[in-house]
């Protein structure tokens, strides 16, 4: 049977299961999820339910949200159908409003989805469960600006920008926590951004005795012209800053991943 390769769910009488079942030759299909990505979150258990309906069928489902491919099982990324291949038709969802009656929700928009566009004969619970891997966790709580002996210690602010690049380069997501200490002034905001962390990188400072204190496996000493060894005998992976060197704070962030000092 002759059918289009991209196929769009139009509300029209076109469901993903019943075209596949009407369409027996099929053996693989790509659905393509272009939408935010809450709502891709709340789709992904009806996704999950597809699969187990149609078990012959190999299925991939497709993101245009950079990021979500890495955090949530079963989700692929591309930017277009263009760049989809080795399936024999990709279906576009279009993701229904939910149905609204004076004032009442009486219909959610991932059932409401199901019931134009999937066709599925048992609904998932509506709010999803995710196995997200725990290591997935790339950011990285960053202290740079120390309030005593701020020359002997803190980057200039070209350094700080090299810092900052470093660890995007290594894969991971910096956060300078010094902005919402100085607002805040609770130490608490320092503990809990720290405690969210992968891992902390700062300068001798206050939030690196206290990153110290919880995740001494997860720090990196950044030095400048005063050395760690000065307060504690504690052991760190350190990094210099007189000079920086991107290539060592590089190798410090493998130690600290690695957990290993």
């Amino acid at each position: 049977m002759v059918y289009p390769k991209l196929v769009t769910t139009n509300f029209d009488g076109i469901r993903v299961k019943d075209f596949l079942l009407q369409h027996k030759e099929i053996k693989s299909a790509a659905i393509l999820f272009f939408h935010g990505f809450g709502d891709l979150l709340l789709f992904h258990p009806f996704y999950i339910q597809l699969k187990k309906e149609l078990p012959n069928i190999n299925f991939e489902l497709y993101t245009n949200r950079p990021g979500l491919n890495n955090i949530v099982e079963n989700i692929k990324y591309s930017e277009n159908a263009e760049h989809i291949i080795n399936v024999d038709v990709i279906f576009q969802i279009q993701y229904p409003e939910p149905i609204v009656v004076d004032d009442e929700v009486t219909c959610t928009k991932p059932v409401h989805c199901n019931n134009r566009e999937l066709g599925l004969l048992s609904i998932p619970k509506d709010y999803p469960v995710h196995n997200i891997d725990k290591n997935t966790n790339k950011l990285v709580a960053v202290h740079l600006d120390a309030t005593s002996s701020p020359g002997c210690t803190s980057p200039d602010k070209e350094t700080k920008e090299k810092i900052l690049n470093t660890i995007l380069q290594a894969g991971y997501y910096p956060l300078d926590i010094h902005e919402a200490i100085s607002k805040i002034k609770n130490i608490e905001i320092a503990y809990s951004l720290i405690n969210s962390s992968a891992i902390f990188i700062g300068v001798l400072s206050g939030p690196l005795v206290l990153a110290m204190s919880m995740k001494p496996s997860k720090v990196i000493c950044l030095e400048k012209k005063l050395a760690i060894k000065r307060y504690t005998s504690q052991k760190v992976i350190k990094c210099s800053i007189h000079p920086f060197k991107p290539k060592e704070l590089l190798e410090a962030i493998k130690l600290c991943i690695n957990n290993s000092i």
